[in-house]
């Protein structure tokens, strides 16, 4: 049977399964004819477009899935390709990037030929190759992350031809490596090896001679593929400007397109999509698509003009795929079904989960990208229609599955494995699961007479957020909803967990998710039902997000609203210590403002204005003076915030009204309010320029203690970074320095084992706190947690011989989390007795120091 859903229509839909299919038929083009039906020959399959016609098993049943084989295989990204009964992708061993054949009957392997050196992850990627393998007549082309181009003999592995991207051919190689999978033409391989003489590069099939170079664009991730647009046969791909047709023997330019999109799940990482009659699908931009379409004018050149823009199919790294009239790919980490001949999004479906997915002769197999499991369903204009699924990998998945002879091939980060597509086979029970005991016995209650909305209020009477008994944590959405799902600092960015439905006669139904949290814990959540962002109606506790927006990606200008709760143990709940927002009777001192003008270099102004001019732009700046300053002529320290959500979430004015003079010596307290391209991973290099000048200004009204040592700089995530910068080094601004949760990845050691280098033999800091959260930032189906890099960093500093303190804190990050121990950084930096030192009520947040 189906999954049940939001989609619960007739199962008569041979009608427009037909249409669909004789749709299908129509886009296919002479481009398949170098390959036979059951082959798979590269990236994103025979047309590129993540999609074959035929292949499933006829007969009667429902269609069903069962695991052939599954296999280890290393680290890596890149898909599987089969060819006359081989099976070739890249891989690793640990030591060395690898090329491995098997044999897709029984995945045994037939050889392995080297790559090139271990491609080792960086700034939370894995280890491994990247670029998908294409397969054409005798031959393998594979590339290397590091820009290794090579023929290999399909048979044996031989190395027949190589070519380096770099060294011979001038390219440079992205921060990443070298992600893009070529193309084969006729006698001609593809690929777009970026450099200026050419992004892409037309290489002899043969002996890797260059034929022909073209394409002056930035190139990044994207592949080209081979497509037949306005009856000829060209080369289609994307850079960061324009997307392009070129002919595939001559490499002439036959028509170009300035997409106007920018960022890195757009421009920077996508493929064109071929969606047939001469149109072509392009996820251009972080937050729009649009349809071209190539034309040939009468003076027989070519045109690509734009049919439609949508805001489907955005904010994700999955590549789209197509059936019929419809395209079928994730808007952020929803799958969504988008209308090519109305524009109009049909439907969006939390299920099968974010992930990567291909279309298959009228249907849509998936694998999710965090669970591993793989999903088969009806490719339907009325909703997601799940028709299997199974439990596949354990590791996180980032491949795209192929599909050859009614199997699936697909691989996770370590392992991949066969699906075959059988009849009958459909087993897996889609609505199992026991109850938490309060609603198994509600359920109970309801069965023996008692009202259902009497009984649902009573339960949620005397909650105030979940449920919390021990560890067990019980979340509970009541009402209308076709799905609900769940997102938090339980899980991180780009996720959310479906919520199970307690269905109800007489009362509204009742959504819960249940999971243990440790007891020291304090975490942000919000509900999305019908996939809208919603607070928990019953939960007066709620904090703006800095850092996640709407969609749970990293936040740009929409906000997100979140609730929060703590578990018993967590510290900010202890009465001696302080609450988070520790505020006075009366407040005591005194606020004064001001403006200040500043460059702003282009890169803070957002992708694509690397290359513009530099500008001047006025930040306000609040200034705190403590209680007496009018009175005295007493000069003061200074502590400044970076951070522009300081007084609006971080209750800073509260806090120094509340700490200084008591635990804190008195001083003068900074705060900016700069624009929000200051913040962010670009905008380290404006905060250099900004904090410079706000200090020269504070300087000059203000009565302040005028040294590196009596002035002190408290970053938080991307202002961390600048935080440091600013206090290491012989011209030092600050000699205080304080952040929590600094932006770090691996990528950014190097960088930070120069600047201890050049501050060698210059003055130490006279206080240095650092932190991080134990449930900070992360993105699990990247794999990614920005703890452990923070946590490296901390450990690169105390063991550069600077002194440290801090650590790791019961909490989660963003300002819900960092603005608890605000008083208590305070005192670490400018303690009221003198003595710098860890303050007794920040080691109760210490993980470790029970």
């Amino acid at each position: 049977m189906p999954r049940p859903g939001r989609y619960d229509g007739t199962r008569c839909r041979d009608r427009w399964r037909a249409r669909a299919l004789a749709a299908a038929l129509l886009l296919s083009c002479s481009v398949l004819a170098a390959f036979a039906s059951s082959d798979w020959p590269g990236f994103r399959g025979p047309a590129g477009n993540g999609r074959v016609l035929t292949g499933l098993p006829e007969g009667d049943g429902e269609l069903g899935l069962r695991v052939r084989w599954r296999r280890p295989v290393g680290s890596g990204y890149s898909g599987i390709s089969v060819v006359s009964g081989v099976a070739v992708t890249a891989t690793s061993d640990g030591g060395r990037d690898l090329v491995l054949a098997f044999d897709p009957e029984t995945g045994e392997d037939r050889w392995t030929a080297d790559l090139g050196p271990l491609t080792v992850g960086a700034g939370g990627s894995k280890d491994g190759p990247i670029s998908t393998p294409a397969i054409a007549g005798e031959r393998v082309f594979a590339l290397s992350t590091q820009g290794r181009f090579l023929a290999l003999d399909l048979a044996s592995g031989a190395l027949l031809w190589s070519v380096h991207l770099v060294d011979d051919l001038g390219s440079q190689r992205p921060l990443y490596g070298f992600a893009t999978s070529p193309v084969v033409a006729g006698d001609v391989v593809v690929v777009q090896a970026g450099g200026a003489e050419g992004a892409l590069v037309g290489l002899a099939a043969d002996s890797g001679a260059v034929r022909w170079r073209s394409f002056q664009d930035r190139h990044y991730a994207q592949s080209p593929i081979l497509v037949e647009l306005a009856g000829r046969e060209q080369i289609v791909t994307m850079g960061s400007t324009y997307v392009v047709g070129v002919d595939p023997t001559s490499g002439e330019e036959l028509w170009r397109h300035e997409h106007g999109g920018v960022g890195e799940f757009g421009a920077e990482s996508a493929s064109p999509l071929p969606v047939g009659r001469d149109r072509l699908f392009v996820k251009h931009d972080n937050e729009r698509s649009l349809v071209l379409r190539v034309a040939v004018r009468e003076d027989e050149s070519f045109v690509a003009e734009v049919e439609s823009i949508s805001r489907t199919m955005t904010r994700s790294y999955s590549p789209a795929t197509v059936w019929g009239e419809l395209v079928y790919g994730y808007t952020s980490r929803f799958l969504s079904a988008l209308d090519l001949a109305t524009g109009e999004e049909l439907w969006r479906s939390r299920e099968p989960g974010d992930g990567f997915l291909i279309a298959v002769e009228g249907h849509l197999f998936a694998v999710s990208k965090n669970d591993g499991t793989a999903h088969l369903a009806e490719a339907a204009a009325e909703g997601w229609s799940e028709l299997d699924r199974i439990s596949l990998f354990e590791d996180l998945v980032w491949t795209p599955p192929s599909f050859v002879d009614a199997a699936f091939y697909a691989r996770s980060l370590t392992e991949m494995a066969r699906i075959d597509v059988v009849r009958g086979a459909a087993s897996t029970d889609l609505t199992s699961g026991a109850l938490p005991p309060e609603l198994e016995a509600l359920r109970q209650r309801i069965g023996q007479g008692d009202d259902a909305a009497t009984a649902v209020a009573e339960l949620l009477r005397d909650l105030d957020g979940p449920l919390i008994d021990g560890e067990r944590v019980l979340f509970l959405w009541h009402g209308e909803a076709g799905e609900v799902g769940i997102a938090g600092d339980m899980f991180g960015f780009r996720y959310d967990e479906p919520m199970r439905r307690l269905e109800l006669e007489g009362s509204a139904d009742l959504w819960w998710w249940q999971t243990e949290l440790d007891r020291r814990g304090r975490f942000n959540y919000v509900f999305f039902p019908d996939y809208e962002p919603r607070l928990d109606p019953r939960n007066p506790r709620s904090v703006e997000s800095t850092a996640m927006g709407p969609d749970l990606n990293h936040r740009d200008e929409a906000a997100l609203r979140m609730s929060w709760f703590a578990m018993p143990e967590w510290p900010g709940l202890e009465s001696s210590a302080p609450a988070s927002v520790p505020t006075p009777q009366e407040s005591r001192g005194r606020l004064d403002s001001f403006d200040v003008d500043v460059a702003m270099p282009p890169q803070a102004r957002g992708p694509g204005a690397e290359d513009a001019a530099p500008s001047s732009i006025t930040v306000p700046v609040t200034v705190w003076l403590p209680p007496g300053y009018d009175e005295t002529e007493e000069r003061f320290p200074i502590v400044l915030s970076l951070e522009r959500y300081a007084i609006p979430i971080g209750d800073w004015p509260e806090t120094l009204d509340a700490v200084v003079g008591e635990t804190v010596a008195p001083l003068i307290g900074v705060m900016i309010d700069a624009p929000a391209g200051f913040y962010g991973r670009r905008g380290g290099g404006a905060m250099a320029l900004l904090a410079p000048a706000v200090v020269a200004e504070v300087d000059r009204r203000y009565r302040t203690l005028a040294a590196p040592e009596q002035r002190a700089v408290v970053g938080a995530l991307y202002t961390g970074p600048p935080a440091l910068g600013l206090v290491l080094g012989a011209d030092r601004l600050f000699g205080r320095v304080a952040v929590q949760s600094p932006f770090a990845i691996d990528v950014m050691l190097p960088m930070y084992e120069q600047m201890i280098a050049r501050a060698e033999g210059a003055p130490r800091p006279e206080a240095f706190y650092f932190e991080w959260a134990h449930w900070d930032m992360r993105s699990p189906g990247e794999g990614l947690v920005l703890g452990e890099f923070m946590e490296d960093l901390y450990d690169l500093f105390r063991g550069a011989g600077y002194d440290v303190i801090g650590g790791e804190v019961w909490d989660s990050t963003d300002w819900a989390g960092w603005r608890n121990r605000t008083g208590l950084i305070l005192e670490a930096l400018f303690p009221a007795d003198g003595a710098v030192e860890l303050p007794a009520g920040l080691k109760r947040w210490l993980v470790g120091s029970e």
